[in-house]
């Protein structure tokens, strides 16, 4: 994304300031003048790292949560297109409104994954039931089968979980991201203002300094 790129680049200028400060026989011994010495310059070092860090990470989290939200999509569109076919099948089978009460199969299915999950398990159980079983076998959704499906959806419920926790963690991974880049914003701020007043009348080393 843009703010991605944006702060991908001041930790990139960030981290050549630095440099730039540590090593240039010019510029060095002023700024040291005016405090930043090896431990400040540690201080700023450490505080590039760790915006660098977080950057990673949160390049990771938002990846891990894309993953996460594809694998439950892929598994809801499958769930879903499993028990069309069954409903179909079974309305079929049971034409008597008690028959589809007791299965599950009256009223239309939720858009909601949670309650699609409920009313897809209550369906495939009840089908395993007595007076249901018999003819269900028949029309291939023997007890097997209607376990399997059920595990799948007990799967299903589980990749939405994870997909939740992967966006959580996405979340977090941003919060301290930004936690980690105000702080090396501030730092830089200061430094920079610092530099321009040392060398206000030195072009060439503000120009050393992008300044």
């Amino acid at each position: 994304s843009v703010a991605n790129q944006a702060i991908q680049n001041y930790i990139g200028d960030a981290e050549t300031f630095i440099i730039t400060v540590s090593t240039d026989a010019e510029i060095q011994p002023v700024m040291e003048e005016h405090g930043y010495d090896a431990t400040e310059l540690a201080a700023g070092t450490a505080l590039l790292q760790t915006a660098a860090t977080a950057f990673g990470v949160r390049l990771t989290g938002v990846a891990g949560k894309a993953g996460k939200q594809t694998d439950l999509d892929t598994a809801s569109t499958k769930a879903r297109e499993d028990y069309a076919a069954f409903r179909e099948i079974a309305r079929a089978a049971f034409p008597e409104q008690a028959d589809r009460i007791g299965l599950g199969l009256t009223g239309n299915v939720p858009q909601d994954l949670q309650k699609f999950i409920t009313l897809a398990h209550t369906s495939y159980t009840n089908a395993q039931q007595a007076p249901w079983t018999t003819k269900m076998t028949i029309r291939n959704y023997a007890k097997a089968r209607l376990q399997a499906l059920n595990t799948d959806l007990t799967a299903l419920t589980q990749s939405d979980s994870a997909s939740n926790i992967a966006a959580g963690a996405a979340e977090e991974d941003t919060t301290a991201r930004d936690l980690a880049y105000n702080a090396l914003k501030e730092w830089i701020k200061e430094a920079h203002g610092v530099a321009r007043g040392a060398f206000r009348k030195n072009a060439g080393a503000l120009t050393k300094l992008k300044l």
